[in-house]
Order: structure tokens, then sequence, then C-alpha cells
């Protein structure tokens, strides 16, 4: 049990290394960006349950939304390695919009579980649909 535990460690530690290579390094702008993209998952899961529009095929392709999106930051890591600048990267704009996308969505879902949301903050979020 020992060995087969110390091979699962390893081969994670080696495929957490070479993910985070792949989305341009394991920094503040990247655990962020995973950071609201759980939470965004799991607040639309509990907005889903609470409104009684739980389906197991919604949860499948919001968690392979959620994968695309490290996809196309890895494509913009690419785009970054291939036309390199001094200003601001691919990769940084890319995970900022998806930033954006996620944190609206996470206000959408808490405001559907019933949640409180301040008047002003709900007119913004009306004029995003």
């Amino acid at each position: 049990m020992g060995e087969w535990l110390l091979r699962l460690k390893i081969w994670g530690a080696g495929l957490s290394l070479m993910l985070a290579g792949m989305l341009g390094g394991a920094d503040t702008l990247l655990s962020a960006l995973i950071c609201f993209t759980v939470a965004d998952y799991l607040t639309g899961l509990a907005k889903a349950i609470i409104q009684k529009e739980f389906h197991w095929d919604w949860m499948f392709a919001e968690g392979l939304k959620k994968v695309l999106i490290l996809v196309i930051v890895a494509v913009a890591v690419m785009l970054d390695r291939l036309w390199p600048s001094d200003g601001i990267a691919f990769r940084s704009l890319t995970i900022g919009y998806y930033l954006t996308g996620e944190g609206f969505s996470i206000l959408e879902n808490a405001a559907g579980c019933g949640l409180p949301l301040p008047g002003k903050l709900k007119d913004i979020l009306g004029g995003q649909k």
C-alpha cells in the first residue's frame, strides 16, 4: 500500500508541474482563475439544487466548460511564447476576461440561491444578460 501511495504522489506532482507549465506558471492570477472557476461551478450547482433544476448532463457540461477555459489559457500561453512582448500578455488578458465572467456568474448564482445583493449590483447584473 505504501509503494502505491508513493507512486500516486509522484504522478500527481509531475502532472501538477506539467499543468502549471502549460498554463504559464502557478502565480496569483492563475490561482484566482482556478478559485473563481471552482466557486462558479459550486454556486451554480447550489443554485440548480435550490431551484430544483439539477441535471447530471448540466453538471458534466459545466465541468467541460471549465476545462475549456484552462485550454484557452494554455493557448494564450503559447501565443505569448510565440510573440513575446513587454506589454500586457495574451495570458493576462485571457485570464482577466474569464475572471470577470466567472465573477459575474458567481454573483448571479448567489442571487439565484436567494442571497440578497445591493440594488446597483442587481442593475448591473441585469444588464449583462
